[in-house]
């Protein structure tokens, strides 16, 4: 399941797609066309070294419910399958597609802003050359995360990685040249 929070483009679109990879079984189905929003992440956004652009797909199908925990923080449970996602190299054109999977994702906003955000299932987490990164994360990278995921976000939008079990790909390692 791709999740997908953005930031307006002028303050450096933030992303963290959840997706996933699995076997695809073959059928021959006529789909509607899927929309795609193209977003352009130039090096050293996303990946030290490389221009990426990513397509996002709408094809999500996810359910979203808030409440407030005991503490009175605002809590935010996304489930079910986000859209699909393709990066791409700009300069070789070579891509990694991760398509739509379902995943759970839970968001605690604090009193002072702060989110606390716990992922399980497939996520495309891209920290920008600005976040702080952690758990064996870089800032500026792409990593395709199977399993389970914490980070927090400031109020200034700074990603720190706190924890990831699981199956790590570094997108930025399969792309390049």
């Amino acid at each position: 399941m791709p999740f997908i929070a953005h930031r307006d483009l002028a303050h450096r679109t933030r992303i963290a797609c959840v997706v996933a990879a699995s076997a695809a079984a073959c059928l021959v189905v006529t789909a509607p066309a899927i929309a795609v929003t193209t977003i352009p992440l130039p090096a050293p956004l996303a990946c030290p070294d490389l221009n990426l652009e990513l397509d996002i797909g709408d094809d999500s199908k996810r359910n979203t419910r808030t409440f407030e925990d005991r503490d009175g923080n605002t809590v935010v449970l996304t489930t079910g399958a986000a859209e699909s996602v393709v990066v791409t190299n700009v300069d070789t054109r070579e891509s990694v597609t991760a398509p739509a999977r379902g995943a759970r994702t839970r968001t605690t906003t604090a009193a002072d802003g702060t989110t606390t955000t716990t992922h399980t299932g497939h996520l495309l987490l891209v920290l920008f050359d600005t976040d702080l990164g952690g758990a064996g994360l870089p800032p500026s990278s792409t990593t395709l995360i199977t399993g389970r995921t914490v980070y927090t976000v400031d109020k200034g939008g700074i990603f720190t990685v706190q924890r990831v079990n699981g199956k790590t790909t570094d997108i930025c390692a399969e792309l390049r040249p």
